[in-house]
């Protein structure tokens, strides 16, 4: 869109402005931002991206802290944080930008798991549960299933055996005022 502008610029910033509108939507086009590439382009800047402003440099998110970060919750996956913040001497939203921006960790079942396992990964992870585990789960859902196909499902009856003839509305008295 720049190009345009750039094409446009003998017309005059108005100008300009309501061909591009015309072009593409009313949305897509704001008169503040052309404006100023208008500006730029006076100035004599061909290139309209935002320059490098002056400014203190990220001093927590360096690439030792995130290694350490994540040496850390190699060993433990169940710290919280708060606690590798106060390990490491950095603030709270360092360390949570550390952890979910670079290293790509979320916190599931109080453990920062990767968010997306390759197949080798889940693999890996079903080979680490003992077998006994696995198949005692498998075992007892089985058994649930069996028992419901069987129909072994109690059904309780009036005391006298006949059906049930709909809903029983219990009367209260009615409210009475002091």
């Amino acid at each position: 869109m720049e190009q345009r502008v750039k094409f446009c610029f003998k017309l005059g910033k108005t100008e300009t402005l309501q061909m591009l509108v015309k072009v593409y939507d009313v949305e897509e086009v704001s008169k503040k931002c052309v404006f100023e590439w208008f500006k730029c382009f006076r100035d004599g800047k061909e290139d309209v991206e935002d320059e490098q402003r002056s400014g203190r440099p990220p001093t927590s998110t360096t690439p030792d802290n995130i290694e350490r970060v994540r040496r850390m919750l190699a060993d433990d996956r169940r710290l919280s944080l708060r606690m590798i913040a106060e390990e490491l001497k950095v603030s709270l939203d360092s360390v949570s930008n550390i952890v979910h921006e670079h290293l790509q960790k979320r916190k599931i079942c109080a453990r920062f798991v990767p968010h997306k396992l390759s197949d080798e990964q889940k693999q890996h992870r079903m080979d680490r549960i003992p077998s006994t585990r696995v198949t005692g789960i498998r075992s007892s859902w089985k058994q649930s299933l069996q028992r419901m196909s069987r129909g072994s499902t109690s059904t309780i009856r009036r005391p006298n055996n006949s059906p049930w003839n709909g809903v029983r509305r219990f009367h209260l008295p009615p409210k009475s005022i002091f």
